[in-house]
């Protein structure tokens, strides 16, 4: 009789019975969080600095190609060339800062293969550039390390999932201004297991032309489901191009689980 009980509960209580068969993938179903976010041009950051040391403060100044903070101010600590090969793009120049203890950096609208020249100048002072204030300090984009391209030119939604979770992409709305593109990157779950090929936030898994002033909805607003992304991978979503200048009118908002 004891043998019987769980066929009884599965026969019986169908739902109760999937419960308790459950595997892993089909409880993650259930344990989403919803999420989302809405970018105007102005406000799109690439990457985001922290200050986890000893000192009291931290700041970060970038001018042309220098990337260098000081703790406390005035007293120097980090530096680097953005111009050099080994920290000419994002991914580079976050992964040298994040390999010194006192500091972290992860990419939030930048993705990895983006040159660091396109980082906004920053002053390093008591109100700009404090990377050891509660939460960092975000980079935005403009000017920076000779680049010239106007800040409001490039929009972005950078998503980074919780710890051991994954980004379930639902859709995106953007309005750009000129014809650009609504591009998406990262790596996909299909590809969580390796192939031997390397996908990351660069990896280009979208591309949708853009008409100048017109609002649109890209991906899958019915159902909720439309990108499925691995485990911890940092996605980028863009809704601009670097020669085409966005107004008040431009925005990008994206929908999306994680699981």
């Amino acid at each position: 009789m004891k043998k019987l009980l769980p066929l009884l509960v599965a026969v019986l209580f169908p739902s109760l019975g999937m419960a308790f068969s459950a595997d892993d993938a089909t409880m993650r179903e259930f344990g989403q969080t919803a999420n989302s976010e809405y970018v105007l041009p102005a406000n799109a950051t690439l990457i985001k600095m922290t200050y986890v040391g000893a000192s009291t403060q931290a700041v970060l100044t970038i001018t042309n190609d220098a990337f260098a903070t000081a703790a406390p101010i005035g007293t120097a600590d980090l530096s680097f060339d953005m111009g050099a090969a080994a920290y000419n793009t994002l991914g580079e120049l976050c992964d040298a800062v994040d390999g010194d203890a006192d500091y972290t950096c992860v990419l939030t609208g930048g993705k990895r293969d983006d040159s660091s020249r396109l980082l906004v100048d920053v002053a390093g002072s008591a109100t700009v550039g404090l990377v050891s204030a509660s939460g960092g300090y975000e980079v935005k984009t403009d000017t920076g390390g000779l680049v010239y391209v106007a800040g409001t030119n490039i929009n972005r939604i950078g998503i980074t999932p919780e710890a051991g979770k994954r980004v379930v992409l639902k859709y995106c709305n953007a309005q750009t201004d000129g014809v650009g593109a609504v591009t998406v990157y990262g790596k996909l779950a299909k590809f969580n297991v390796s192939d031997g090929v390397t996908r990351n936030d660069s990896t280009l898994l979208y591309s949708k032309a853009t008409a100048n002033d017109t609002a649109a909805v890209h991906g899958n607003s019915y159902d909720g489901k439309w990108m499925e992304f691995a485990p911890n991978e940092h996605v980028v979503i863009n809704a601009s191009l670097l020669d085409t200048l966005q107004t008040s009118t431009s925005f990008l908002q994206c929908f999306w689980n994680e699981k």
